[in-house]
């Protein structure tokens, strides 16, 4: 495990706890231990013409999640929260927004897809990223429809300071 790493981020419209690792074997060709998802690491290795996807994406990170290490989590998206309730919405919905306030049911949604990586990527690698989460949100395997709305990269730095005791 890294103290230092980097997160490559794809916010979408939809829950991504339903599809963040289906969509990192997409995009990566690379799964945890628990999720294999062979049908998107498959069609990696043929879209992307390699035999091994970890000699191509060797600076893919596995972090300890919920359910042992993993190279990708749901995180949360800016602007966009739920009720807890089931009902997603924007800031920008002023009306919805007041209203879930008022009614102390506010909270971060998990609409985007995080995947680890123990190095900045290159401006190459972002691109193919990219082009294949906008593929992904077109293939029909999915339970539900997808849309990509952005992408982020994010750079996580742990300092540590030594206090007086």
């Amino acid at each position: 495990m890294s103290d230092n790493y980097y997160v490559f981020i794809i916010d979408t419209d939809s829950y991504s706890g339903n599809f963040e690792r289906s969509m990192c074997a997409y995009l990566t060709g690379i799964t945890d231990e628990y999720d294999r998802h062979e049908e998107y690491v498959d069609a990696y290795k043929q879209e992307m013409n390699v035999e091994e996807p970890y000699e191509h994406n060797e600076h893919i990170l596995f972090m300890l999640g919920e359910h042992g290490e993993t190279p990708c989590t749901s995180w949360s998206t800016p602007g966009w929260f739920h009720d807890g309730h089931g009902t997603h919405w924007h800031q920008d919905d002023k009306d919805l927004d007041q209203e879930c306030i008022d009614a102390g049911n506010k909270y971060p949604s998990y609409q985007s897809v995080g995947i680890f990586m123990d190095r900045k990527p290159a401006d190459e690698e972002i691109k193919i990223l990219k082009e294949r989460a906008n593929k992904f949100q077109l293939l029909d395997n999915c339970d539900e429809t997808i849309k990509v709305l952005g992408f982020r990269l994010i750079q996580r730095i742990t300092t540590e300071v030594e206090l007086p005791i």
